[in-house]
């Protein structure tokens, strides 16, 4: 091809033409030409790719060599990336652990960070998914790839159409949004959900939550790198668990001190929190003879649990990494939406089902990227155990606690 490069392969093909695997003779280096077909796309598109390429210099992003055209195709010569799509890739590997996992979508938040922050306008992506993640060979290497659908903001020449990836692209945002920038945002929190699945704790889930339903979003690539950050550094991100029930006095507090007992004596250290009123958990404690400090964390004597019964983001647990038990009472959207672990205490005699059934249908599109266990009060094999005193679990109750212990994800 146009005396310098010998072709090796076919490495892709697309709607608009096909990608090839090439080696420079005199060079002796691989290549990759992408070839776009002149009657599949415009000068414009082609033109407005490079544009975007041309003075990019990243370890994540393909260099640009040449540009050709003939009559029938035009030819960007590109770097070779040897590695697979990130689908691919977590196909191949389905048990990769969860740090490689973080080591990975911290390079690509770090690569839509370094697109946002081009001056003097900011680079949009515009079509961030799975297909156009490549993980190199060794797995340490994360690529984005393919700018055909980029977007430079405020550029004069920038183009009229928009296009994206059924499933990680809000294409009722297009029109609406203030900033392009959180039309990247929401394709790539779809990502990291793609790659983490239920493997998530509230911070991070609270935030790709921000950046998918809200058009006015904040949440930046920056902070999203920094999040992944921390975590491969080992600093202390706190878990979650949020305990909702069907109906009310179906047993969420009794359940979640119970848990939080369970979890401590098990040496994983954990804290109730009360989301709801405070009466409710003083009414337990005067049952079972305890007082406690409203505003500080504090140990039940005799027991493994610990309290906060008054809730303050400020006050701190210690150091170290902690599971927040948290009592949510009645389950609904707003009390859901920031928690990935949620366990859901269903009401199942039979004039509770419609109740339960009901609520669950509507609670159901969000509760399907969360991992949610459901625990019935009779008639099923994972349900509520009777609890005597959430303080002190007997033998019979801790080996029913073990059993919902082992599906939560934390």
């Amino acid at each position: 091809m146009f005396g310098k490069y010998a072709v090796i392969d076919i490495i892709g093909e697309g709607g608009t033409g096909s990608i090839l695997l090439v080696q420079h003779k005199e060079l002796e280096t691989f290549r990759a030409i992408k070839l776009l077909r002149k009657s599949l796309i415009t000068s414009e598109s082609f033109f407005y790719e490079v544009s975007i390429l041309k003075n990019l210099r990243h370890p994540g992003i393909p260099i640009i060599y040449d540009i050709e055209e003939d009559d029938e195709f035009y030819y960007i010569v590109e770097e070779y990336v040897k590695g697979v799509s990130l689908d691919n890739y977590l196909l191949e590997y389905p048990k990769l652990s969860y740090i490689k996992k973080i080591r990975l979508l911290k390079q690509l938040c770090e690569i839509v960070n370094f697109l946002h922050n081009q001056s003097p306008y900011p680079i949009i992506h515009m079509d961030i998914k799975p297909q156009n993640i490549k993980v190199d060979a060794a797995g340490q290497q994360v690529y984005l790839l393919d700018y055909g659908n980029g977007y430079i903001v405020n550029n004069d020449s920038q183009k009229k159409y928009i296009h994206g990836t059924v499933g990680f692209t809000n294409v009722m945002q297009y029109n609406n949004v203030k900033s392009k920038v959180v039309l990247d945002m929401y394709s790539l929190a779809k990502v990291i959900y793609f790659v983490l699945e239920n493997d998530t704790d509230s911070i991070l889930v609270k935030m790709l939550d921000e950046c998918i339903n809200n058009i006015e979003s904040t949440i930046k690539a920056e902070d999203l790198y920094l999040y992944f950050k921390n975590k491969e550094d080992g600093l202390c991100v706190s878990k979650s668990i949020c305990v909702v029930g069907s109906k009310g006095g179906i047993g969420t507090t009794h359940f979640s001190l119970a848990l939080t007992t369970e979890l401590n004596r098990r040496k994983r250290a954990a804290v109730y929190v009360n989301y709801m009123e405070p009466e409710c958990v003083q009414s337990i404690l005067e049952e079972c003879k305890i007082q406690i400090s409203e505003n500080a964390i504090a140990r039940i004597s005799n027991s493994y649990c610990h309290l906060l019964p008054m809730y303050n983001e400020e006050n701190a647990y210690g150091q170290k990494e902690f599971v927040r038990v948290i009592d949510m009472g009645v389950a609904t959207t707003e009390k859901i939406q920031t928690y990935s672990n949620i366990i859901f205490l269903c009401g199942a005699r039979e004039w509770e089902k419609e109740q339960t059934f009901s609520l669950y249908r509507e609670l159901k599109p969000m509760l399907d990227n969360r991992n949610v266990i459901k625990i019935f009060n009779c008639g099923r094999e994972m349900n509520v155990p009777y609890i005597e005193n959430p303080f002190k679990l007997n033998f019979i109750e801790r080996k029913q606690f073990e059993k919902i212990i082992r599906n939560i994800k934390i």
